[in-house]
Formats: structure tokens, C-alpha cells, sequence
């Protein structure tokens, strides 16, 4: 009978915790001009951000320390001393009392305290990105301006393809720009490096947030989403070559050598840095360019024209990989221009993509100039 009691007495006990505290690894910190990682993710509770007391305090130029004997946190620095007692909702700054609408906790081994309390008490501005989940400590931020869409990895199928949720609903996407060794093609063996592409992309996306640009086209032929896929959200629809080495995983996989390049008109939006990333991995012999059925085309100009026994079967157009074209088109402008032209010879090789015919052009998505 006490045995039962004691149960039932446990269960009540535990019908009794909040259920409002959890930790939110969606959520970003960004610290006077850098983002800032931390081994254990922000912690919500009524509303309120928490963070790792030591990663903001210390990023902020001040010295922490634990008061063991009075359970307190006290931060010192630039004539300013906080000490805060550990699920407390009262502070003090300066030895003057503040109240807190949040006490300061630990959880997982780490001293977790309001991160706008903290702040604002040690000089300094917070606010909140809600399109980029970034709190935001400091200066040095730019508020995110892009439509990317947001979406969790539900599988993987193989280095180049996977499965996302997407507004509720389970998408087969096929990145863009990149081609991987195969692994689960019905009619084709397991190429080299195949299997390392595939395990590689389920290391390093297998149930992760990830965000998703689309270039022109939305689906291919087999209604699979077509996407660049990012692991950080950039600033802006038009990011950096820096942010995209850093954070496009398309990229990525080229840059690494777990995929080349494949391009598809007129999904060709970062076709020239893919370029580049494509060929110093072959350059450097990087993962599937070390394999003797890839060295024989190792150098091959148009290394990125995709032929019909593709993953996509698909007949690519002779457009941005090759170099003696008569057509040019700029880059900037999306303008192309043919032999005779006014604007022919003035356009500067810096910006010239060049095409066999008007059709690849436009098929690129470029417009004929009007002189």
C-alpha cells in the first residue's frame, strides 16, 4: 500500500514541473560582430531567452566566477560587479538590488541567466531576429533580408538527394549544381566514392535544420524539389562567395570533392564560383577526383556538361561551360549579345559568359539585347 502511495506521490510531484523550460538549438547567438557556439543550446522559459552565463560574459570582455558556497554567479568587470544567486529572482548590480523576471539555473552542468538582463546590465544592446532566430548582443548585425525556407532533414538517400519536411509535408529534393558518385541507382553499380558522399551527407545533415534557396526552377522531371541547400541562413538573397564555401552545402560537396559540378540551364546562379570549386578539388585530387574513373576526365574543360547517363537524364544545354561560344552574355545584367552588336565588343571578359546559340542563351535565362 506505501509502496503505491509513494507512486501515485511521484507522479503528482512530476505533473508539478514546468512545462513551459526547454532548450532550443534552433536558436542563434550573435556577440559584437561574430556568432558565437556553444556547447549547450539557449534555454526558453516564459518567454525569456537564457543563455550560458560564461559565453556572453566572457565574449563581452568580462571575468566569471562561482560562488560555490553561495550558490552565486558573479560577473566583474569595467567597474561593474553582478551577482546573481541561483534561482533567485533578485540580482544585484552594484550591490544594488534588481529584480529579475527570470532566475538564473543550472542545467546540464551549465549556469544558464537571462541574456537581456545580462546585456543590458553590462552596457551593451540586445534585440531579436524572429525570421533568423538570432539574439542579437552587441553590434555588428544585419537583420537577415532573404526568403529562404526553412526545413528539417527527415533521410537521406544519397550524397545529392533527400528528404526534407517542408511546411508539414515530406519533399524529395535534388540539390542543384552538384552531382554525386551514385549509391542507389536501380541500373548502375556503386560508383567510387560513392558511398563516402552518401555517408558524408547523413553525417552532416541527417535530421538538421536546414534552409533553401530555389534558383528558377522549382521541380524537376521527377517532381523532386530543386534546391541549394544551407546549413546557417545567410544576410541577403545575393550572399557572399565567403558565405557560400562556408554555408551552402551544394557547395560544399564540391569543394570537399564529394561531388563535381552539374549544371542544369537555367538553374545556373552560382555556376561560376561551382567552377572554381570544382576545379581546385580535381587540381588537389580530392575525394572522388582520386579515382581512376575520374581522372581520365580530370582535364576536361566542360568537366560540368552532364551527358544523357546522368542521375537526371536530362540533355543539357552547351551553355555555361564552354569557353568559344560566339554568344555573349553578361553576368550582371542577364543581357546577352550577339556578333555585330553594338554593345559586343564593349562587354568586358571579367563579366562575359559565352554560348553556342541564342536558344542556350536563352534557355539560361538571359534576354536578347535590344542593340
Amino acid at each position: 500500500m506505501r509502496k503505491r502511495q509513494n507512486i501515485i506521490l511521484l507522479l503528482f510531484m512530476f505533473l508539478l514541473i514546468p512545462i513551459n523550460t526547454f532548450a532550443n538549438s534552433d536558436i542563434s547567438l550573435f556577440i559584437d560582430g561574430n556568432y558565437v557556439k556553444s556547447d549547450v543550446a539557449p534555454i526558453i522559459e516564459n518567454g525569456r531567452t537564457l543563455v550560458p552565463v560564461r559565453i556572453i560574459s566572457e565574449n563581452l570582455g568580462y571575468k566569471v566566477s562561482w560562488n560555490a558556497r553561495k550558490e552565486t554567479v558573479e560577473i566583474d568587470g569595467n567597474n561593474i560587479k553582478i551577482n546573481m544567486p541561483i534561482n533567485s529572482k533578485s540580482a544585484k548590480v552594484n550591490n544594488k538590488k534588481v529584480k529579475l523576471d527570470v532566475p538564473a539555473k543550472i542545467i546540464q552542468n551549465r549556469t544558464f541567466v537571462p541574456v537581456r538582463f545580462i546585456g543590458e546590465n553590462l552596457g551593451t544592446t540586445v534585440d531579436w531576429d524572429d525570421s533568423a532566430r538570432t539574439v542579437i548582443v552587441g553590434s555588428g548585425y544585419q537583420k537577415s533580408t532573404n526568403n529562404f525556407e526553412k526545413a528539417t532533414v527527415k533521410r537521406v538517400i544519397d550524397g545529392d538527394t533527400i528528404i526534407v519536411n517542408l511546411n508539414g509535408n515530406d519533399e524529395r529534393l535534388r540539390m542543384i549544381l552538384v552531382d554525386t558518385p551514385e549509391t542507389v541507382h536501380p541500373k548502375k553499380p556503386v560508383q567510387c566514392f560513392g558511398k563516402e558522399a552518401s555517408d558524408y551527407t547523413k553525417e552532416q545533415l541527417s535530421n538538421k535544420t536546414v534552409y533553401l534557396q530555389k534558383d528558377v526552377s522549382d521541380r524537376d522531371r521527377y517532381n523532386r524539389l530543386l534546391r541549394y541547400v544551407w546549413l546557417d541562413r545567410p544576410f541577403s538573397n545575393e550572399p557572399t562567395d565567403a558565405e557560400i564555401k562556408k554555408s551552402m552545402y551544394n557547395a560544399i560537396l564540391v569543394k570537399e570533392g564529394y561531388g563535381k559540378i552539374s549544371t542544369f540551364p537555367p538553374d545556373i546562379k552560382y555556376v561560376e564560383l561551382f567552377r572554381e570549386l570544382d576545379r581546385n578539388a580535381r587540381e588537389k585530387n580530392k575525394g572522388l577526383w582520386a579515382c581512376d574513373e575520374y581522372k581520365e576526365n580530370k582535364n576536361v574543360n566542360n568537366i560540368s556538361k552532364t551527358t544523357s547517363t546522368s542521375k537526371d537524364k536530362k540533355t543539357p544545354a552547351n551553355t555555361s561551360t564552354v569557353q568559344n561560344g560566339k554568344i555573349k552574355g553578361n553576368k550582371n545584367s542577364k543581357i546577352y549579345h550577339v556578333p555585330g552588336g553594338a554593345s559586343y565588343d564593349k562587354l568586358s571578359e571579367k563579366n562575359t559568359i559565352y554560348f553556342n546559340s541564342e536558344k542556350d542563351a536563352i534557355n539560361a535565362g538571359y534576354r536578347k539585347s535590344k542593340n
